[in-house]
C-alpha cells in the first residue's frame, strides 16, 4: 500500500484547499482497498463493539 499521497496531505497545513482535495482523492485511491464482509461478520463486529461499550 502506497501512502505517501498521505504524507503530503498531512504535511499540507497552509496550502490552498485545492491542492488539499487533490492529494486527499489521490490518497483515497492508492490503497485500493477491497473490503468484503458478510452480514454475519458485520453483525459480529457490531455486536463486540456494543458489548464493549457496556
Amino acid at each position: 500500500m502506497r501512502v505517501k499521497n498521505l504524507y503530503i496531505l498531512a504535511g499540507l497545513d497552509n496550502v490552498s484547499t485545492e491542492e488539499r482535495e487533490i492529494y486527499f482523492w489521490k490518497s483515497i485511491a492508492d490503497p485500493k482497498l477491497n473490503i468484503v464482509k458478510s452480514e454475519e461478520d458485520l453483525m459480529e463486529n457490531f455486536a463486540l463493539t456494543i458489548a464493549k461499550k457496556q
